[in-house]
């Protein structure tokens, strides 16, 4: 299938890089972008939505169902979705080999435990860019999954032999259109004075509050993906929250610290009047 990849986010706003992107659709060929974070996808879709896209010439894929990570595929008229089609088509795009998605697996030696820092900094100093890498998934101490671009993966798998103070292996694996992803993570319950953005931040990740407002004024707290400064924010529930580490946060200590967790529920209040909040992190 012929095909255009990778339009730069570097080069173009998002209006410029969606226009591009159906332009060389309109053209006969299959058109993919870089992977996209999910707080970049709201933009995305409504750059379709206001450029009169139908829902049937365009898809986000990211290697498999759950993927959060994700490439915008604009398809020529040949490609279509069609109603209950969407698995069949995934599975074309993703072994296309020029805008295909490729799941890699790595593999330490068994010489100390990896994290996904180590594995994802690895990576990354091959001198790859992020937005050309998905979803990065630790399935236990020894073992990763990764999702990248077709074109690349030849190339991480000849120069990814090292991750952390480790040696590792990386192959290429068949697309598996029943993927489940294996996430783990540490369960949290606490308490909150109120469901303020401060308030959960400081609870989640064993800060002061004090902390928790430096941290969110400094932009370094996302809800939803998307970055927000204000700590009077009531945070809805459920929702994703990121705190970033570094800048303030550099040399804080906390129960949990810096990470990426749901907030599963924010509940009735206990008799002290605080409210029961349920969560879990990412390990």
């Amino acid at each position: 299938m012929a095909a255009v990849n990778d339009v730069s986010r570097d080069r173009h706003s998002v209006a410029e890089r969606v226009s591009d992107l159906l332009k060389a659709s309109g053209r006969g060929r299959i058109a993919a972008g870089s992977f996209l974070t999910p707080g970049e996808v709201p933009a995305v879709t409504a750059e379709l939505h206001r450029l009169g896209a139908g829902e049937s010439t365009w898809i986000l894929f990211g290697g498999y169902a759950e993927a959060e990570r994700v490439r915008l595929y604009c398809l020529p008229d040949y490609l279509e979705r069609v109603a209950d089609g969407d698995a069949d088509l995934c599975a074309a795009l993703a072994q296309d080999e020029d805008v295909g998605i490729t799941m890699l697996k790595i593999t330490g030696s068994g010489y100390r435990e990896l994290s996904h820092r180590d594995v994802l900094g690895a990576v990354l100093g091959l001198g790859l860019e992020r937005d050309a890498l998905g979803d990065l998934l630790m399935e236990d101490t020894q073992t990763a999954v990764l999702f990248c671009s077709a074109r690349i993966a030849g190339f991480i798998c000849d120069n990814l032999t090292q991750a952390g103070s480790d040696t590792v292996r990386t192959v290429m694996l068949p697309y598996d259109a029943n993927y489940q992803p294996i996430r783990h993570f540490i369960d949290i319950a606490d308490t909150v004075a109120s469901p303020r953005l401060d308030c959960v931040t400081a609870a989640l990740c064993g800060f002061s509050r004090d902390v928790a407002q430096k941290a969110v004024s400094a932009g370094r707290v996302e809800v939803n993906y998307q970055t927000v400064t204000d700590n009077d924010l009531t945070i809805p529930v459920p929702c994703t929250i990121t705190v970033h580490g570094g800048g303030v946060l550099a040399r804080e200590k906390g129960a949990h610290g810096p990470g990426k967790y749901k907030v599963l529920e924010i509940g009735d209040p206990n008799r002290r009047g605080r409210l029961r909040l349920r969560a879990q992190k990412y390990d």
